[in-house]
């Protein structure tokens, strides 16, 4: 069983960490099995060997429980996103034109803002079009899209090379930037397959107007974000 899992991995094209899942509760016999012989060989009294097995586990303890503790911890706190969602949402007019870090249709990395119905309904359009498949989602949503919400569009192709006057042109009149991408982007891990991958965020540094920002303090979850308006 242990050598199966370890082929599997092995022999896969893509790896991630929870690949490993399988193997831990082996790798827990297994350890604990040493633990125990190497204790057993040790000349010390019963009552120090005692004391010894216990400081092993709290030092083996003490690092995942912090971690778990922090975590858990963080989750308490409003995430960032959620904190520019409802600024967005009071100080920004429904219906806008609003450009967002992101991919395809779900905008984890920044804050989860409603599409319009003017918004689904291009979507629906587009999917038709480009994916049929998505079409039957589109219109479910619809569906349930009332009144408020935004005129949404991903950040993602030839978007990047887009420059602040060509998004005027467009018709964009707010853009919300993430850490969770623009961070990779800036540092030029992004330039080595797309050397033009920096020419929005530049653009919007340079001839955009900053609304807001909104930076995750202490045990705080969720990315730095950017809100800039279209002058």
């Amino acid at each position: 069983g242990l050598f199966s899992i370890y082929l599997s991995i092995a022999l896969a094209k893509t790896l991630f960490v929870q690949y490993a899942l399988p193997l831990l509760p082996f790798l827990t016999i297994f350890a604990a099995r040493v633990s125990v012989e190497a204790l057993g060989r040790l000349r010390l009294a019963p009552s120090l060997r005692y004391a010894v097995a216990a400081a092993g586990i709290v030092a083996l303890v003490a690092q995942p429980f912090a971690q778990v503790a922090r975590y858990d911890y963080s989750l308490t706190r409003t995430d960032t996103r959620t904190e520019a969602k409802a600024w967005i949402e009071a100080n920004i007019p429904a219906g806008a034109k609003v450009l967002m870090d992101g991919g395809r249709d779900f905008f984890t990395v920044s804050p989860p803002l409603r599409y319009s119905r003017a918004g689904v309904e291009r979507r629906i359009r587009e999917a038709r079009r480009d994916e049929p498949g998505r079409v039957r989602y589109w219109e479910t949503l619809l569906q349930t899209t009332g009144n408020g919400g935004y005129d949404l569009y991903p950040i993602q192709g030839d978007m990047f090379h887009r420059t602040v006057p060509q998004l005027r042109e467009e018709g964009f009149q707010y853009v919300v930037l993430s850490s969770d991408i623009q961070n990779a982007i800036m540092t030029g891990r992004a330039l080595q397959w797309d050397p033009r991958a920096d020419v929005l965020y530049r653009s919007l540094q340079r001839d955009a107007r900053l609304l807001k920002m909104f930076v995750p303090g202490p045990l705080q979850p969720g990315p730095a974000l950017w809100v800039y308006q279209i002058p």
